[in-house]
């Protein structure tokens, strides 16, 4: 992704938003770089998942599948300026909750904004 002598705005998430469900910081906060980027690390969890047909099953089974489905069209364009990738991945997707739950349980334990363990599930 050739940015040279462009300022690049690297968003920041805020995880404290609406009771610790998170969304990206105001921009005004996030950090101002300047290209090109050599290296790029790049967090999210709806990285490498593509959308389906949303006439598939489990987007019809499942609540607020739809609109990952949509979000995920502009994961997409994000995807093809990277010139590489590593994923890193965990063998049971299962496991992510259980990360989820603990990293929420010590934001409620702190006061914090964070989502309930049923919010989690």
């Amino acid at each position: 992704m050739m940015m040279k002598g462009k300022e690049i705005d690297i968003p920041r998430y805020d995880k404290s938003a609406y009771n610790g469900k998170g969304d990206r910081a105001k921009q005004e906060d996030w950090m101002k770089m300047n290209g090109p980027l050599d290296l790029v690390i790049v967090e999210g969890w709806m990285l490498g998942f593509q959308p389906i047909d949303p006439q598939e099953k489990v987007i019809q089974k499942e609540p607020g599948m739809e609109k990952i489905n949509e979000v995920l069209k502009e994961y997409t364009m994000w995807e093809e300026k990277f010139d590489a990738a590593i994923l890193v991945t965990v063998e049971d997707s299962k496991v992510v909750f259980d990360w989820r739950e603990q990293a929420e349980k010590v934001r409620r334990d702190a006061g914090e904004g964070a989502m309930s363990k049923e919010e989690v599930k």
